[in-house]
């Protein structure tokens, strides 16, 4: 079963009256940034996620309930009557995110009720938004994007004609994706938001895949026996190319320290890796595994061994893959499949920490005379 799901209609247009055919072209008048979608390969005359529609007219309560029906509580509220206010949803989940687009033609407010529980990246393809929450308030414009954190509050203001695509990830997800180089996840104690300039060449890898990404979700007429794996794979290589940019988020976290002696805890903990190393296996997986709570998994885990319970999990399968790539035919194996047996989907990042760990390219330990 796919890890995606399509929550609009296909033939929405053929039920459609008079005025939302003719609201429904508001979106396509709208001049972009041309930098932005240059970035995201996005055709400004053809937008994505067309087949993920879940709302498209002027009930903005309906909206309201439509998105929170498939995510998590939020409000819209337009802020002039003139002309016929009108909104735009489009929303595709995913393993670990979701993925999306929003328009409004006048100005807007969103509010979520109570704290999120997911990351989530706003990006402005036309339009502004001034966001205030806890962190204090930040507003963007192309080509600059908002990232706000899990635990946040939204009180977002958006201007009119605003379009955005809306990259949200899970809290599961942001442990998979930047777990081993944080090494302890705990919430923070304050959330916060960063300004990000999606224009810059740091970010050039993660607003291709993130186009790509796009397109791919919405060829549903183009079904192959492998689409979903590509759209899973396209979903790693995204969030792993953000993590890789973006050191900014790292910043935002303090490693938490705790005195305590080495009790069986992390032996307990170092086991359940070995047995399940190519699991999908979480920070929150191995606090319940431990027993004890996240700051006290940290402490004993660092104490034991110098790192974090992610570093560790990292280490084990950086090993595994070495025996692996080590006992391999090279003629008959493939470094991307070793690797991906393993969890590592992104090679250059796999490339790289492997070359760290043991001193040589993966694919030189392959080679290497038996």
């Amino acid at each position: 079963m796919a890890d995606y799901c399509y929550p609009g209609t296909t033939d929405s247009d053929q039920r459609m009256p008079t005025q939302e055919k003719i609201n429904n072209g508001l979106l396509h008048s709208v001049r972009l940034d041309s930098e932005i979608t240059s970035a995201l390969s996005l055709d400004s005359a053809n937008l994505p996620l067309e087949e993920n529609l879940v709302y498209r007219g002027n009930d903005f309560a309906l909206a309201s309930s439509a998105v929170s029906s498939i995510s998590e509580p939020r409000t819209f509220e337009p802020l002039s009557s003139s002309p016929t206010p009108f909104i735009e949803v489009r929303r595709a989940r995913l393993k670990y995110s979701e993925i999306g687009l929003t328009f409004n033609n006048v100005e807007t407010r969103m509010r979520t009720p109570a704290r999120v529980n997911y990351y989530s990246l706003a990006i402005p393809l036309s339009g502004s938004q001034s966001v205030i929450a806890d962190s204090g308030q930040i507003s963007t414009q192309p080509p600059f994007a908002r990232l706000s954190s899990a635990g946040s509050v939204y009180d977002i203001h958006r201007s009119a004609n605003y379009v955005a695509i809306i990259a949200s990830l899970s809290v599961a997800g942001f442990e998979h994706f930047v777990g081993d180089k944080i090494d302890f996840l705990i919430p923070p104690e304050q959330s916060f938001s960063l300004m990000l300039d999606l224009s810059g060449e740091r970010f050039r890898l993660f607003t291709s895949t993130l186009g790509t990404l796009c397109k791919a979700l919405g060829e549903r007429g183009r079904e192959t026996p492998q689409r979903d794996i590509v759209i899973a794979r396209l979903e790693e290589a995204l969030w792993f190319a953000f993590a890789d940019a973006c050191p900014e988020l790292y910043s935002e976290y303090k490693e938490s320290r705790q005195e305590g002696k080495t009790s069986d805890v992390a032996e307990r903990v170092t086991s359940y890796i070995e047995d399940n190393a190519t699991s999908d296996l979480t920070f929150s997986d191995l606090v319940e595994v431990s027993g004890v709570s996240a700051r006290t998994l940290y402490s004993r885990f660092s104490e034991a061994y110098g790192v974090g319970p992610m570093a560790y999990l990292k280490r084990v399968r950086l090993t595994r893959c070495r025996e692996d790539l080590l006992a391999a035919d090279p003629d008959a194996k493939f470094v991307g499949d070793i690797a991906a047996t393993w969890g590592f989907y992104h090679l250059s990042s796999f490339a790289r920490d492997y070359r760290r760990r043991f001193d040589e390219l993966p694919s030189e330990t392959l080679k290497r005379d038996q």
